[in-house]
């Protein structure tokens, strides 16, 4: 069985979605990332636009990075992918007896992390046939009786290092700070790369909503982005992976950020994220992104007055991604 298999089955992951043709941008994510067969036309319009390729990949990703907006369903997507690998693969070939294998999910801090760990707990307690895969289900972590755990952890090189990691889940690496290191993200692929070495069908995925002109995210995007070797890479804006935004929610983004400018500058500035996002010629201007867009933009934002630390279109995506 594949992903969007268990997607779509009503007795695993399929129940969890109220409407699941709001999630039809993510589907075309995961059958990327797992070569899976993209065949319609509106899904490889939106594969080109995404990741700048011309063709599907042929083989799954052992890397990909996601950038994608807030609110997007970045963190639930995350959980669905780490059960999906945890549940439903078998990985017996790669440990040795007694040995665990670890899907690793890093957060941002400890309130990320419980929320994420919410929703892992959340898929097994779902449906009988994922409660019975459960062995132990533990304040970060979950242990199935497959031989995997799923673990949540915060993004600390330090507690990363020792394991038999399977696959690695980064969430929202382009904000990560942390006391221990000036460069956290570098610190944590380091610790994690070696571990996920000994496993050749490993996967790391890291995904977040962009940040600035700097760390693994931007290298990886500005290295990788519209090339069939390497990282998948995909990038698209908060509408485009969650269609269920609505006003009200844009307006309570606007109340809650104190340097954020008046409600129409968002406005104008989501309406110019979505319609240059659709156009053909958007690879070649590399946009929508927080880190490179046109001059005519740059000006438009300067004058609506974004803030330099969050500079690019995908903050003004703000919606719950919950729910549908």
């Amino acid at each position: 069985m594949n992903i969007i298999e268990a997607l779509q089955d009503q007795n695993l992951f399929g129940r969890l979605f109220k409407t699941p043709e709001t999630w039809a941008a993510w589907h075309v994510y995961l059958k990327a990332l797992f070569a899976l067969p993209i065949d319609d036309r509106k899904e490889r319009s939106l594969l080109k636009k995404a990741t700048g390729l011309s063709k599907p990949p042929k083989r799954p990703a052992k890397e990909s990075f996601v950038i994608a907006g807030r609110r997007s369903g970045k963190s639930f997507i995350s959980a669905i992918i780490a059960v999906f690998l945890a549940a439903f693969k078998d990985w017996k070939k790669f440990l040795s007896p007694g040995e665990r294998g670890y899907v690793f999910i890093v957060a941002n801090d400890k309130a990320q992390a419980r929320i994420i760990k919410n929703y892992v707990s959340g898929i097994f307690n779902s449906s009988p046939i994922f409660q019975r895969m459960v062995e132990n289900d533990l304040r970060e972590s979950i242990e199935l009786k497959n031989g995997i755990t799923i673990a949540i952890k915060t993004a600390s090189y330090r507690t990363l290092r020792g394991y038999t990691v399977v696959a690695a889940i980064l969430e929202e690496l382009a904000f990560w700070r942390s006391e221990e290191s000036a460069n956290p993200d570098r610190e944590i692929l380091a610790a994690i790369r070696p571990a996920l070495a000994t496993v050749s069908e490993s996967l790391l995925i890291g995904i977040s909503t962009p940040y600035n002109r700097s760390g693994v995210l931007y290298e990886q995007y500005k290295k990788h982005f519209g090339k069939a070797t390497g990282p998948l890479i995909w990038k698209a804006p908060t509408r485009v992976m969650n269609p269920t935004i609505d006003e009200e929610k844009i307006n309570e983004a606007i109340a809650e950020d104190p340097l954020a400018p008046g409600p129409n500058g968002w406005r104008i500035l989501e309406k110019i994220s979505i319609a240059l996002f659709r156009l053909s010629w958007l690879n070649r201007l590399s946009f929508p992104s927080a880190w490179s867009y046109p001059i005519n933009l740059k000006i438009i934002t300067w004058l609506l007055w974004i803030r330099p630390e969050a500079p690019g279109l995908f903050y003004i995506s703000h919606s719950s991604s919950g729910k549908r």
